[in-house]
């Protein structure tokens, strides 16, 4: 009798480490020399699982998982392969600003902060035409109201997180001292300090 005896495949797949809540893409790199292969069982290390040759999958926390991929080739052979995948947190954009009027320098003060790293970069958009890359920069507003400022900071892991929070710049006051008076010289002037402030 004649028997056919087919080489084992050789399972492999490649990814990128990634952050929480963002999906991951698992390319499927295995080989065989001999047919085809028909099979790919993927375990994520988080007790989920799928039957795709390329699958994607997203991990809601972060930590180091075990992937697995068992490969099956037409002829009934399989492969495995385990390799470990990295999750890493996502920071938490916070920020503070300190209260200023129209024209004046307003501090702002990064209070982001990322489980178990550091932060890397931040970029902040003043919501009037100016940005800066600073941790703790400053900003002019030329005219008062109510500006939306967003801060995007980024892990040394490269995640990412995004706050935006409106700050109130204050009109400047303008002093009034009353209606105005015809003096003589010599002859005292009351100046009347409550006659109203308006703002500008």
């Amino acid at each position: 009798k004649t028997f056919n005896v087919f080489p084992l495949p050789a399972a492999n797949f490649t990814f990128l480490n990634s952050c929480e809540g963002n999906a991951v893409s698992f390319t499927n790199t295995s080989t065989t020399s001999v047919g085809n292969i028909t099979g790919w069982q993927w375990s994520f290390g988080d007790g989920a699982t799928a039957s795709q040759q390329n699958p994607a999958h997203t991990y809601s926390a972060p930590g180091i998982y075990p992937v697995d991929l068992l490969i099956t080739t037409a002829g009934g052979c399989v492969d495995s392969i385990q390799k470990q995948i990295t999750i890493s947190p996502l920071p938490v954009a916070s920020f503070t600003a300190g209260q200023s009027c129209k024209g004046s320098p307003v501090a702002f003060n990064s209070t982001s902060a990322v489980p178990g790293g550091v932060l890397s970069s931040w970029f902040w958009d003043f919501g009037n035409g100016t940005t800066s890359a600073l941790q703790n920069p400053s900003a002019v507003y030329n005219n008062s109201g109510t500006y939306n400022v967003s801060l995007i900071v980024t892990s040394s892991n490269g995640c990412n997180d995004t706050i935006t929070q409106p700050v109130l710049i204050n009109p400047l006051p303008v002093p009034d001292a009353g209606s105005p008076q015809i003096l003589c010289r010599g002859t005292s002037a009351t100046l009347n300090a409550s006659g109203g402030v308006s703002y500008l």
